[in-house]
């Protein structure tokens, strides 16, 4: 099995620094090329996806790649197994609810890759079987809310498509259902919108709800699709197979778009239906995608030589990728003017980052310096207009308003800035831990928790003002240090809280509101098992976006990123 990656799915940000070096903005290309001499097994591109894990899948004219931002793993037709890609020439991609990658093939049926095997299981036509695929050219792929896959060919009909629970163990065969659209129209394009209602559009121009209960279509009056589209910064335009659904009025995606972002742009054909995506901008009428302003199409955009390219993709740091016409891959550096530099202090570095809203921010040092960035302006001396207080190793912000404030020099206050009151807490007066910047975190209870040494921790109910005061040093056989900190604190989508050191790192867990001593779990490295916990130093940790119940990422300092299957506590590394 190979090891998970995250090239472009999961971004930790370990370190901040910030120097007083001017540096001056050079015009970034348009885009970085991905070739055959990257690893691509052809440079003709039919179609791109992103996956749940993070990897980009592409579709060329000679094999299906997977890219994992470093090099590719190519897929091939091998007439010897089974178990390879029917043909070479993959022209659609669908990742279904599931996680399976669906692979259409030109004239060979559809492939379905299993990640845990590495094999791919075919799906074809026989003509000599009626409850096989229709045909083997795949025009499209959408999936239906209960979990059945609506498959189009390049015959006049449509396939229900029902892997059953022994599809890959066992290869037995799917249920296949053969549809037709009336007047046996084409299939152009289909997909589901959010409500879960899936649309079928015909080469003729039509387009029907589809009734997945009865398998009958529903003629949709005025209804076009229409194409999502980007246009870079540089003016050119890219297309892909990703459509809306529209009825002169609003336009609704027919694609999951938090899990495939959508573009800026959305293409409507001026004339008929063509089979292929045309790459000549005079077929369309283009208007600029701004959701809930009124549409208006032919909207004045920078004219270009440059033809449109197809497909594309938005991966989810959002990065514009889209193929090419025998070229490969194109990396589009869109983000070459979102970052700004700013230097708070001069030959310093910046160790927190503490957000009031998107154009205010407080910066930290690692001595007592705070900066604020107030509307793209440094002001220093963040805290200067509190009188008394000095030395701020750190603090956070509620979401009530109020200042949870940790000082070397007065110990842990909170502070109103509404009203200006400075509240101390001289009762938490058991865990000095001068100079060791360590986090902390507002729960979604309302809970400030505190990080004391020796793994020692308040936590401070907001509604009632009750401390509660309890230890992870709970165990006999491993203790921690007297002096060791804690280096991160996390709650995540559950609720549970992790609390990382330089030992390992812990789960929390308060069983109900009334109880002040919680459950601890320990994870840190066993040399002896290989799904431990890889270094013990923990940095920061981070819920997986995809499947956030599942798994947690954690960065360590010295031993790169570990992922921890929250279910199992075993770690892929």
């Amino acid at each position: 099995m190979d090891k998970p990656t995250i090239p472009f799915k999961i971004i930790f940000v370990l370190a901040l620094t910030w120097w007083g070096v001017a540096v001056t903005a050079q015009s970034p290309p348009a885009y970085e090329s991905i070739s055959t001499a990257q690893g691509l097994s052809q440079g003709m591109v039919f179609d791109l996806l992103q996956d749940t894990e993070g990897f980009i899948w592409v579709a060329t004219k000679n094999g299906l790649n997977r890219y994992d931002g470093y090099g590719f793993k190519v897929f091939t037709n091998d007439p010897y197994n089974a178990y390879s890609l029917s043909s070479n020439t993959i022209v659609k991609l669908f990742e279904d609810s599931k996680g399976r990658i669906w692979a259409g093939t030109e004239n060979a049926g559809l492939n379905v890759y299993n990640k845990q095997s590495g094999k791919f299981h075919r799906i074809t036509h026989n003509k000599s079987d009626p409850a096989s695929l229709s045909g083997n050219g795949i025009r499209a792929i959408t999936e239906m809310p209960d979990g059945r896959l609506l498959v189009a060919t390049d015959v006049t009909s449509l396939n229900i498509v029902e892997p059953g629970d022994h599809f890959f163990t066992k290869n037995d065969a799917p249920v296949i259902t053969r549809l037709t659209l009336p007047n046996n129209a084409q299939v152009y394009g289909m997909g589901t919108d959010r409500n879960g209602i899936t649309w079928i559009g015909g080469m003729d121009g039509t387009v029907y709800q589809f009734d997945p209960l009865k398998n009958n279509f529903i003629r949709m009056n005025n209804g076009i699709l229409l194409n999502d589209g980007y246009l870079n910064p540089d003016g050119s335009k890219l297309i892909n197979g990703n459509l809306y659904l529209s009825d002169g009025k609003e336009l609704r995606p027919l694609f999951n778009s938090s899990k495939t972002p959508a573009g800026n742009i959305v293409f409507k054909p001026k004339e008929q239906l063509w089979e292929n995506h045309h790459r000549e901008e005079y077929f369309y009428s283009v208007y600029k995608h701004e959701p809930g302003k009124p549409i208006n199409w032919n909207a004045p955009l920078p004219e270009t030589k440059t033809r449109l390219c197809y497909p594309f993709i938005i991966d989810r740091s959002g990065i514009p990728w889209s193929g090419s016409v025998g070229y490969g891959l194109r990396k589009y550096n869109s983000a070459g003017n979102r970052f700004k530099t700013y230097t708070p202090v001069p030959g310093t570095s910046v160790k927190w980052i503490i957000p009031v809203n998107s154009d205010d921010l407080f910066l930290g040092d690692f001595a007592y310096g705070w900066s604020r960035l107030l509307n793209d302006s440094i002001h220093k001396n963040a805290f200067g207009n509190i009188p008394g207080l000095k030395e701020v190793d750190n603090f956070i912000i509620s979401r009530s308003g109020n200042y949870w404030i940790k000082s070397d020099h007065k110990g842990y206050l909170k502070y109103d800035p509404a009203s200006g009151k400075l509240v101390s807490y001289p009762q938490i007066n058991d865990y000095k831990s001068i100079g060791a910047k360590q986090p902390m975190l507002e729960d979604s209870k309302g809970n400030i928790w505190l990080a004391g040494l020796g793994g020692k921790f308040t936590r401070i109910h907001t509604s009632t003002e009750r401390i509660d005061s309890f230890s992870i040093n709970d165990m006999a056989a491993k203790p921690i240090p007297a002096k060791s900190i804690c280096t991160a604190l996390y709650e995540d989508k559950l609720g549970v809280c992790w609390i990382g050191t330089p030992e390992g790192f812990v789960k929390v867990i308060f069983p109900d509101s009334s109880n002040t001593l919680p459950r601890v779990n320990w994870f840190y490295n066993n040399p002896g098992n290989r799904n431990s916990l890889n270094y013990n130093h923990v940095s920061c940790f981070l819920d997986d976006p995809a499947a956030p119940g599942k798994y947690l990422w954690i960065a360590t300092k010295g031993g790169g990123l570990n992922r921890l299957d929250k279910n199992t506590g075993d770690f892929f590394t």
